[in-house]
């Protein structure tokens, strides 16, 4: 077999695999249902026509645009789902430094690399062991290590430092 027979097998399976390809997704295929993306989710078409009048209405307003999707198959993409959008909570006004016997939960929470949990640690041991003696002292809290300390250590203070 030549080089040029098998150039032609490959091109002809080509032909054929794209042929499948273009009747399997069907370009002028069956009319999909065209859906508005609207705040509480997607409507249907016979809505929109309800709710977009005709050009020789009275009403009609020239100018304005109106995005219609097309679904497909299969799970929906990214542009047809609607998501609230994720918002922060409002940031406390804390001064620093914190002061590591008298901080409250949310105050620790203030600190960088500091969470729910282990802001709870740090006043569970300050209940259990007492008044922390110096800002060393809260190495001993669980999660917090040396890269931590050295984050928190210039925004806290102990009462007795």
């Amino acid at each position: 077999m030549t080089v040029l027979q098998s150039l032609v097998i490959k091109l002809v399976m080509l032909a054929i695999t794209a042929g499948i390809l273009y009747w399997a997704v069907g370009v002028d295929g069956p009319e999909q249902e065209q859906v508005v993306q609207s705040p509480v989710g997607l409507e249907t078409t016979d809505r929109l026509k309800a709710e977009v009048p005709a050009a020789d209405d009275p009403g009609f307003e020239t100018g304005r645009e109106v995005t219609v999707l097309t679904p497909t198959d299969g799970p929906s993409k990214p542009a047809l789902r609607t998501k609230a959008p994720v918002v922060a909570p409002p940031r406390r006004s804390v001064t620093f430094p914190i002061d590591l016997n008298t901080a409250t939960r949310e105050d620790f929470l203030e600190l960088p690399g500091i969470g729910d949990k282990l802001a709870e640690r740090i006043v569970a041991y300050r209940k259990s062991h007492g008044a922390f003696r110096n800002v060393e002292e809260l190495r001993k809290v669980k999660g917090i290590g040396k890269k931590r300390m050295d984050r928190v250590r210039p925004l806290v203070t102990a009462a007795h430092d």
